[in-house]
């Protein structure tokens, strides 16, 4: 009886040269005693030994006239096992393939992945290493006697195809800087603040709520003839929701999107209440505001993460530049100002296989 089976877990890029006689790869068949070095005595708990590994290659299919390269996957073992000569059963041959089948599987998962992935390789073979890790772990504790694992023999890339959700999700923050225009100006100095933003998007309709905080400086001499405090800036608080079109074809790598918006905005500022005390109150200057703009994204890399599983999702990283003008109802009036701001987003989609 096989009490511990250790796997030895390590992503390994071979050549065609690495073919040694060592190597055991799961394509050559199932395993047999012969392939292990019988040894006599133990010095542990640990009965076998047999360091199963990645091996990755590049490959080719030929569709017609066009040739489609990728990463073919498969598992091996790279080192002779071992087994002790008490344990040489039939039940522990085949939890050995067990666990053969178990890395096979997961390698050929990691190569499907692979497929659709243009970026984040690296974080990709970690999450595959550590799944690898365990499920073995999972399948030593329920002692499985088999695992079903594809032989790859009709793997053909041209015949891989997969759906993306046309709802996806968005994450993303962003510095922006205004100027106040109109009379606002001989009140208010230039604005520097940030926000944040979340919002969902169907196909190339999108909707997001903006929630942002500024800080903009009180020109002292002002057109209400308040006396404040210029020591502190006043803040600009605002919550807007805005809708947009994305104005060029869905997917490409420069987009650009228009946009409006409606929602509340607040100007609190610090005055003194009379000229002969040095109290405080805080005035609060609030209104319904809208706006409208446009957006530029510039997409720095996308990721399609582990197709384990019938979905997985895929995420796009932008930079976006935005310029756009709010107009705030204060004391009757809608004040105009414009904004520019730059800011990093995450697209979230829903891929399947």
């Amino acid at each position: 009886m096989m009490r511990h089976l250790y796997i030895t877990l390590a992503l390994l890029s071979v050549s065609l040269s690495a073919a040694s006689q060592d190597i055991i790869r799961w394509t050559a068949g199932p395993l047999t005693w012969d392939k292990f070095t019988v040894v006599n005595t133990i010095n542990d708990s640990e009965q076998i030994w047999m360091p199963v590994n990645f091996e990755k290659k590049d490959s080719c299919v030929v569709h017609g006239d066009t040739k489609y390269k990728y990463t073919d996957v498969n598992a091996v073992i790279m080192a002779k096992p071992w087994v002790y000569r008490g344990n040489m059963t039939e039940k522990s041959l085949l939890e050995a393939q067990a666990h053969f089948d178990l890395a096979q599987n997961i390698a050929h998962q990691y190569r499907d992945s692979l497929l659709f992935c243009s970026r984040g390789s690296k974080e990709m073979e970690k999450r595959f290493l550590s799944r690898l890790n365990e499920e073995e772990k999972l399948l030593t504790k329920d002692r499985l006697a088999s695992v079903p694992a594809p032989d790859g023999a009709a793997f053909d890339v041209t015949g891989i195809s997969y759906s993306r959700s046309n709802w996806s999700s968005r994450y993303g923050a962003y510095a922006y800087s205004g100027l106040p225009m109109s009379y606002l100006k001989d009140f208010f100095s230039s604005v520097i603040g940030g926000g944040v933003e979340v919002g969902m998007k169907y196909r190339r309709v999108s909707g997001y709520l903006d929630l942002a905080l500024a800080g903009a400086m009180i020109q002292k001499n002002n057109y209400l003839a308040l006396s404040l405090d210029n020591t502190s800036p006043a803040r600009l608080i605002s919550l807007m929701i805005r809708p947009g079109i994305e104005l060029t074809p869905e997917g490409s790598r420069i987009s650009l999107t228009a946009f409006s918006g409606l929602g509340l905005q607040s100007y609190r500022y610090y005055l003194r209440s009379t000229p002969s005390t040095q109290s405080k109150s805080i005035v609060s200057n609030s209104g319904f505001a809208i706006s409208e703009g446009l957006k530029a994204s510039f997409q720095m890399g996308k990721t399609s993460i582990d197709f384990s599983n019938d979905n997985c999702l895929q995420s796009i990283q932008t930079l976006d530049l935005k310029i756009w003008s709010d107009q705030i109802l204060l004391n009757g009036f809608f004040v105009p100002s414009v904004y520019l701001s730059i800011g990093y987003s995450i697209n979230i989609r829903t891929l399947k296989r």
